[in-house]
């Protein structure tokens, strides 16, 4: 009988093997065959598609197969594997050492899921490293077999070798047999005999050691199916992108983006609180240290970053802040104590609660908290003397003090109470501030004999207790008589204090960033010149009078300049109109209830061109605005009640009038402009009190009513006689940036963006929204602000900084500065009438590039500093010690402060 011939059978997925058993029946027939059935059980697709799922088979197979190996050392071995038992035994083998590699003399591989391009040649030289190793291997394929085309295009690291066989250098050792037939056609039946495939081709192999036979002949490939498998060899590549976008995805969705979402909700929180903080000047360096966190990472255009300028701006340096803190002082901060010298000392004594201070001998007597007693040097800080009163009480709240007359002795008088009784013992300290030491007794201070000591007051005897006789009784009378009347002259009362606390980190008030100069009254325009008095140019124009314009023949033929009847006598404004144009614009009654805006273009100083006109009812403002691009110009009437067009166009470019099929019936509260769309407020038919958006977006020029939106009154706000007068005057509403701030008396603030997205993405959006994002709703509120705490029922007036980064909202004498990234407030509430010489309402606001303001008043100008440049934020967090001291808002040292000896 020749050596042992072990046959390892290994079926695949969702396969109990079954097939193992029929092998092992077959093999029988060579009593030096032994079948080794290797069963991992039922794996699922999902696990197949799993790639740590099949390292974990392939290792769990390596560990029996060479446990099998030591166990047979002189066998000779041959495996058989299907589907996924091919990936099992081809990657074991390979991650085997040469060493423990057997003799197997023949490695069949049915319907294999390993790539084409497994290398097998390397396989085969490694395992033969130690004069044993593979003989040679068997691929039988099926070229019917459609499960493998799954395995090549879904399922990483796998092929369809067990379809088209292996490519490359395979050698003779390496033969691809192929069949016609699917995945497991190896193991139906053929006629009668189910076992017919393997008994055919696989027994001769393993049982008689027969040479081989080859496979039938491969179909000749027709031209779709050669394209066909030129398409799936890029399979490996295009999975790996597959996988590894899917891990990411999976990766994001899973950890990123969870993260993501709550390093954002942290962010806001902290954000949110500390704009909330900002507005108390108590909380302002939580606020600003809070703000420093949130902005270290962010843009300087992020609105942590803004308001940490604004913040800061009201915080002072530690330089700032001790100029105001007299030397030669003992200060309270935190829980501690300061003396004040070219650099702040700190004192051993904790919370101070009263201080004298001797400058004869260079002392302070400090009372601190347990009843201590500290003798100090005003010049080191060091400590000459302490004591405390160790007595059982309570803590005593008042403390007095006396100057012995002529000498260098301090009396300090304790009230100390007692637990559950109803007196209240005296004690005293006496220090002599010459020898820095002293001692302390009970009872009330008195002067000694010629004001030469400190003693205890005299009391008079108790009847209950001595007894005394009259006699005594009056000799005791007269001693405490003439101790109280010595007391009186040599006892002096000396004046205490409670040390100051000193404020660091220090916070300057709102009012400290804001410098003023008193004016004359500012001038009232005169609105009584004819071509002036009616409606304003809501952007940058220049008024000019007395102008002598020549207006050429087409000019003078259009009726509507005749009638206008211009003089030299009359006003008109000029302005910048689209490419670089100049243009003129004048307004004048026309009969009894109707005005007209007359625009022309200004060829030269004097030159009229084209004209077009546009009216509105003459007992209304006639409010021009103009579109960035400086192509449009929109009128706004705020009294026509449906008598014309409440609200039109003028293209400057094409000198028309432009008016919407759908308006307001009312009159016009307020019109601005971006280059693609007008955002009209007028007041609504009902509720009273409402106002209603109407959004338009430009379509081939024309405006396009988009939608409208209804702002009703909250419910808190009282209305008046003339609350709907109000709510219309007060309403503002300007462009910036490509929104809309809206302003209006219900002392909100609210920024609002029209969107004209009518892509095939937004589209597309509002039919599968679970695959994409809906579409912006067509007036969207970016941001609103709480109430901003102005005047009620009084005209709102906003003005932007240049870069459009705050917006300064004011009404009366007061003003609030707003973040118009997202609404929130960037100082509290000003009042200018409070600061000196200025009186009256807020007549002008200016913001300016560097974001200070300047506010003009009948008889001040006032002005707000810059908040901090970027520069100065960056230097603040590099040493915030110098505003936080060390380590934080509250931190226990000061910058540069030395301890007493």
């Amino acid at each position: 009988m020749g050596k042992k011939h072990i046959v390892i059978a290994v079926h695949g997925i969702r396969d109990f093997g079954q097939w193992q058993d029929r092998l092992g029946d077959i093999l029988a027939v060579n009593p030096s065959i032994v079948t080794e059935r290797y069963r991992f059980g039922y794996f699922s697709v999902l696990a197949f598609l799993i790639p740590f799922a099949r390292w974990l088979a392939v290792r769990a197979f390596r560990r029996h197969f060479e446990q099998l190996v030591k166990d047979n050392p002189e066998a000779h071995f041959s495996l058989v594997a299907h589907s996924f038992g091919t990936h099992i035994v081809a990657h074991a083998i390979r991650g085997m050492k040469p060493p423990d590699i057997p003799r197997i003399k023949t490695i069949i591989l049915a319907a294999s899921v390993l790539r084409s391009s497994f290398d097998w040649s390397a396989v085969i030289a490694r395992s033969r490293m130690n004069g044993k190793g593979i003989q040679r291997v068997l691929n039988d394929c099926g070229w019917d077999d459609k499960v493998l085309i799954l395995s090549q295009l879904f399922v990483l690291f796998t092929g369809m070798a067990g379809r088209v066989g292996f490519y490359g250098f395979i050698g003779v050792d390496v033969k691809n047999r192929f069949f016609p037939g699917g995945h497991g056609h190896y193991f139906k039946p053929a006629g009668v005999d189910a076992d017919a495939f393997m008994r055919e081709w696989w027994l001769p192999v393993l049982a008689a050691t027969a040479k081989p036979r080859d496979g039938l002949p491969f179909p000749p490939n027709t031209i779709p199916k050669g394209i066909f498998y030129a398409l799936l060899r890029l399979a490996d590549p295009v999975k790996i992108c597959v996988y590894l976008m899917t891990f990411l995805l999976v990766w994001n969705i899973a950890y990123l983006e969870p993260r993501r979402a709550a390093a954002e909700e942290s962010y806001r929180r902290q954000y949110q609180t500390a704009a909330t903080q900002m507005q108390s000047d108590r909380s302002v360096p939580t606020a600003f240290l809070a703000l420093l966190r949130l902005a270290h990472s962010q843009s300087e255009s992020d609105p942590a970053h803004i308001l940490a300028r604004f913040a800061g701006q009201r915080l002072n340096s530690f330089d700032k802040a001790s100029r105001s803190l007299r030397t030669d002082t003992v200060y309270e901060w935190g829980d501690g104590s300061y003396l004040i010298r070219d650099q702040p000392i700190r004192l051993s004594v904790r919370r101070p609660i009263v201080e004298y201070h001797s400058t004869d001998f260079h002392l302070f007597i400090l009372v601190g908290e347990g009843r201590s007693v500290w003798v100090i040097d005003d010049r080191t800080g060091k400590v000459k003397w302490k004591t405390s009163i160790d007595e059982e009480g309570y803590d005593a709240s008042n403390v007095h003090m006396w100057r012995l007359k002529g000498s260098s002795h301090v009396a300090l008088d304790f009230d100390v109470a007692q637990p559950e009784e109803d007196n209240t013992p005296h004690y005293v300290i006496d220090v002599n501030l010459d020898g820095g030491d002293g001692t302390y007794f009970g009872g009330h201070p008195a002067a000694g004999l010629d004001c030469a000591t400190i003693e205890p007051a005299l009391e008079l005897p108790d009847n209950d207790d001595d007894d005394p006789t009259p006699e005594q009784y009056k000799t005791a009378q007269a001693k405490l008589d003439e101790q109280t009347a010595r007391t009186k002259t040599c006892l002096l009362p000396l004046s205490i204090e409670v040390p100051p606390s000193f404020r660091f980190p220090a916070v300057s008030s709102e009012s400290n960033v804001w410098s003023f100069v008193a004016s004359t009254p500012v001038p009232k325009d005169d609105t009584s010149t004819s071509g002036c008095a009616y409606g304003e140019m809501l952007f940058t124009h220049d008024r000019r009078e007395n102008g002598k314009l020549r207006f050429d023949d087409s000019t003078t033929d259009d009726p509507s300049v005749n009638d206008l009847s211009f003089n030299n006598g009359d006003c008109f404004y000029t302005f910048q109109g689209p490419g670089a144009k100049h243009y003129i614009a004048l307004s004048k009654v026309m009969g009894k209830a109707w005005v007209e805006w007359l625009i022309c273009e200004l060829r030269t100083e004097v030159d009229v061109g084209r004209c077009v006109e546009d009216g509105f009812y003459y007992l209304a403002k006639g409010d021009l605005s103009m579109s960035p691009n400086r192509r449009y110009l929109a009128l706004a009437d705020d009294a026509s009640e449906g008598i014309g067009n409440s609200w039109s166009l003028i293209d400057l470019q094409n000198m028309v009038v432009l008016a919407p099929t759908v308006f307001p019936l009312t009159r016009v509260s307020a019109v601005a402009m971006t280059d693609e769309a007008v955002l009209v407020a007028a007041p609504a038919a009902a509720p009273r009190g409402a106002l209603e958006l109407w959004a338009y977006k430009f379509t081939d020029g024309i405006p396009e009513l988009l939608t409208r939106q209804l702002i009703q009154p909250p419910e808190s706000f009282e209305f008046t006689g003339d609350s709907d007068t109000n709510i219309h005057d007060a309403t503002r509403l300007i462009a910036s940036s490509g929104s809309f701030v809206l302003a209006s008396i219900f002392q909100e603030i609210a920024d609002l963006k029209i969107s004209s997205d009518t892509s095939m993405l937004a589209w597309a959006g509002s039919v599968l929204p679970w695959l994409v994002p809906p579409a912006q709703p067509p007036l969207a509120t970016l941001w609103t602000t709480p109430e901003v705490g102005l005047p009620v029922n009084v005209q709102i007036a906003i003005t932007y900084s240049p870069d459009r980064e705050i917006l300064a909202v004011s009404a009366a004498s007061q003003i609030r500065i707003v973040n118009t990234s997202d609404g929130t407030f960037l100082t509290p509430v000003i009042d200018i009438s409070t600061f000196p010489a200025c009186r009256g309402p807020i007549v002008a606001v200016t913001a300016h590039a560097d974001l200070t303001l300047t506010v003009t008043t009948d008889n001040c100008v006032a002005t707000r500093q810059s908040p901090l440049s970027a520069t100065e934020l960056a230097k603040i967090e590099a040493n915030p010690s110098l505003y936080f001291g060390m380590g934080g808002a509250l931190a226990p040292m000061l910058p540069n402060e030395t301890r007493a000896p």
